[in-house]
């Protein structure tokens, strides 16, 4: 089992490799040029197989997309603007297309921010 985790003062996320053993490794800072992530979301929306990283940066209103170069390297973050304060992220197919769809809920501005499959 893996672990990440959405780091909101030091702005990066930490990815812990399991070793199948129960162990953790050391963690893998994801460094982010956005302000407080409060959550964190690990799924494939790029459609190429590898885990892709998403954060809810309550303190720059914004939601980022940190794309899975490998099962363990991410691309520097992609960042696209919501409600004020958003606090947490997840994905589902919501309108059945097949495609990951990217929920954000933002506290600030009390509402939702939904992204319709951003990659085929």
């Amino acid at each position: 089992m893996d672990v990440v985790v959405a780091n909101t003062n030091s702005m990066n996320v930490s990815v812990l490799i399991g070793d199948g053993a129960g162990n953790l490794g050391l963690a893998q800072n994801q460094p982010l040029a956005t302000n407080k992530p409060e959550s964190v979301w690990v799924a494939d929306v790029t459609g190429d197989k590898l885990p892709d990283l998403l954060t809810a940066n309550a303190g720059s209103s914004n939601w980022s997309l940190l794309q899975g170069m490998t099962p363990t390297v991410y691309a520097s973050q992609v960042a696209t603007n919501t409600g004020a304060g958003p606090t947490d992220i997840t994905v589902a197919d919501l309108n059945g297309d097949g495609l990951q769809d990217i929920i954000v809920a933002s506290n600030g501005s009390s509402n939702v921010q939904v992204s319709l499959g951003i990659c085929k």
